[in-house]
């Protein structure tokens, strides 16, 4: 039976730049993810993003994971990571 998968973190962009961030939620076989220029982030001020979907989870040798990265084309631009937080909702 599947479960809610919930992920929120908080980023806050420091500096102006290009790229693309990232935040996927993942188990090896399911991903679910949020892409967003940095432009779009204040400066200094962190701010929440949530992603969520079903994953079926028994019996999988890799429980799901959360990953944010910052990449793509023409970086430039640096943000800050917190509080990172997974959770399943049956």
């Amino acid at each position: 039976m599947p479960a809610m998968v919930i992920g929120r973190v908080y980023v806050k962009r420091m500096t102006d730049g290009g790229g693309t961030i990232t935040f996927v939620i993942t188990d090896g076989e399911q991903s679910l993810g949020y892409f967003l220029n940095p432009i779009h982030l204040p400066i200094s001020e962190f701010v929440p993003i949530h992603l969520g979907g079903n994953f079926t989870i028994p019996g999988k040798a890799v429980p799901p994971i959360g990953v944010i990265q910052l990449g793509g084309p023409g970086i430039n631009a640096s943000i800050i990571v917190d509080e990172m937080e997974l959770y399943t909702v049956d």
